[in-house]
């Protein structure tokens, strides 16, 4: 599911955040279902606090 992916990786994000944080970095991805929130114009609050941390 988008939410289960989503939080998976801002569950990696705050783990490396010290080691990620001043750094230009990629995320590479195969989940194209990820790709689709953003440029979904309803999000629900959750996804929305999510992506914004992105």
């Amino acid at each position: 599911t988008h939410d289960l992916d989503l939080a998976a990786i801002i569950h990696a994000f705050n783990m490396w955040r010290n080691y990620l944080l001043g750094r230009r970095f990629v995320l590479m991805c195969d989940h194209s279902e990820l790709r689709y929130l953003f440029y979904q114009p309803n999000l629900n609050v959750k996804q929305a606090r999510w992506l914004d941390m992105l």
